[in-house]
């Protein structure tokens, strides 16, 4: 399961991103848990919740997504951070705060998948490799990440 934030004001465009991925996990079968937050301080107030990857609109209301990406970071080098804005202007900026990369709008499906396609090989090898294990009950796969 990838745990996914969508941070993003705009009601249509969160939904086309939304639409995106769930369109991609039925056609590839990876399984999404999306989160939508509309602007960066509930989803900065979220600290219980860990995502695998964010996206996160550039300008949203109050702290801009530049700031929550730098206050996450602070605290987060794990998550895989994605852009998605209209303002091209703060793309080199994205890579001070660790930005996997950015998604210019208006969100198409295509770029979405190319982007989501990065993060999820990222992801994968930050798990690391899966172990089968012998037990009582029967085989076991355990991410190597797991085993002390």
């Amino acid at each position: 399961m990838i745990r996914v934030a969508v941070v993003e004001d705009d009601n249509s465009q969160a939904e086309k991103l939304i639409g995106c991925l769930e369109r991609f996990g039925r056609e590839s079968g990876e399984q999404f848990e999306i989160n939508r937050y509309c602007e960066a301080n509930s989803f900065l107030e979220e600290r219980e919740r860990t995502f695998d990857v964010v996206f996160m609109d550039i300008m949203l209301p109050g702290i801009n997504g530049m700031e929550a990406a730098e206050r996450m970071r602070r605290s987060n080098n794990q998550t895989i951070l994605i852009f998605v804005t209209n303002m091209l202007n703060f793309a080199v900026k994205s890579y001070e705060v660790d930005a996997l990369d950015y998604i210019v709008k208006p969100i198409s499906y295509e770029r979405v998948v190319f982007k989501l396609r990065k993060a999820l090989n990222n992801i994968s090898d930050a798990r690391g490799r899966l172990l089968s294990v012998s037990t009582p009950g029967g085989m076991v796969s355990i991410s190597s990440e797991d085993v002390y």
